[in-house]
């Protein structure tokens, strides 16, 4: 049980590692107790990690047609960046405008 805590899953390892020891324990013994125990481990949770193509459409998004909850998540998303503080004081762009405009035509 120790060495599965450990990080060996590997029921042939494992009754080696028994017969060793001087167990006299079957392999497939071995290998259905690790499938039990395999089955009940609890599963690792991987913090979300939002897209690229969700967070830049977020950044994107005119203040004032967020959601109450897209605000608290780009407040997140600020906390832990220090790149997206400084998006604040950047002068909003309409980029297809600047790209499309007439040659001579204000911005």
């Amino acid at each position: 049980m120790a060495r599965f805590n450990e990080g060996c899953h590997n029921a042939l390892r494992l009754h080696r590692e028994l017969a060793e020891r001087g167990l006299a324990v079957s392999e497939r013994t071995v290998r259905r107790f690790v499938h039990r125990l395999r089955e009940n481990a609890k599963p690792t949770t991987r913090p979300l990690v939002p897209k690229v193509r969700e967070v830049t459409a977020l950044i994107l998004t005119h203040p004032d047609h967020r959601s109450e909850s897209q605000q608290v998540f780009l407040k997140e998303l600020r906390i832990r960046s220090q790149l997206l503080p400084s998006l604040d004081n950047q002068p909003r762009q309409d980029p297809l405008r600047d790209r499309f405009a007439a040659p001579g035509s204000p911005k």
